[in-house]
């Protein structure tokens, strides 16, 4: 039988911790040790440890949302809430993954989505973002596909709010766009 170089195992370790595989560096020693008793091959072992990393992922991703709300409104309302305030992104995706995962109306849910980028100073590219994510999601369906989407689209609002609300200055803009005026209104005159 043979042995693992300490040296070889801290450099094991390392490296797994870098490509962050949780699994196997907790798995890799004592799968090594049945390894090198049984003789298997080269093959048998990695497999092994890939088997090991995918079962606990899908372990891992399967976060708890029980500690939430499972009312529609309410989910609705704490995700509002949870673009008031900064660093909420883990808070608006767990909340939109909640009430996808409880079938509550989608159309519901992109309408808050909406009202809580309409309510901000946002800019083009959020706009967009929301846009491109219902458009998405209208391609994906409800698929486990799709939902990524919309909780990507959740956590990117998430990440961008609360801006600064300048007393709806993005609609005086356009007003004044569309009237023709300027872009820039000179104060000086």
């Amino acid at each position: 039988m043979k042995t693992t170089n300490p040296v070889d195992a801290a450099r094991i370790e390392l490296m797994l911790s870098d490509l962050r595989l949780p699994a196997i560096k907790s798995m890799w020693a004592k799968l090594a040790e049945q390894s090198d008793k049984e003789g298997w091959p080269a093959a048998r072992f990695l497999a092994a440890l890939a088997e090991h990393e995918i079962a606990d992922r899908g372990r891992r991703r399967i976060e708890p949302l029980d500690d939430l709300p499972a009312n529609a409104e309410e989910i609705r309302l704490a995700l509002l809430d949870a673009y008031d305030r900064q660093r909420q992104v883990d808070l608006a995706a767990r909340l939109v993954a909640r009430h996808l995962t409880l079938g509550h109306s989608v159309q519901a849910l992109i309408a808050t989505l909406a009202r809580a980028l309409l309510r901000e100073d946002a800019g083009f590219h959020a706009y967009q973002a929301l846009d491109a994510g219902v458009r998405q999601f209208g391609e994906w369906g409800n698929t486990d596909e799709g939902r990524h989407i919309l909780i990507a689209v959740a956590r990117y609002l998430a990440a961008h709010s609360p801006t600064e609300r300048a007393e709806l200055q993005t609609a005086d803009i356009a007003r004044r766009l569309m009237r023709g005026g300027e872009l820039h209104q000179d104060t000086t005159a």
